[in-house]
């Protein structure tokens, strides 16, 4: 599952805009430290991941 796809089903479509998943890729690419999607998610203003 692509990122975009994992975090619009997390987030919710309508809280996911286009510059913000180009942002998240830009870091991804830039930053090759991230775990998983579940962290990279996390990284997210406002974003608090319901399960652990």
């Amino acid at each position: 599952m692509h990122l975009k796809d994992w975090c619009s089903l997390h987030l919710g479509n309508a809280s996911v805009s286009s510059r913000t998943i180009d942002l998240i890729l830009y870091q991804i690419r830039e930053h090759k430290a991230l775990e998983s999607y579940n962290q990279q998610c996390r990284l997210w203003p406002g974003y608090l991941l319901d399960s652990p």
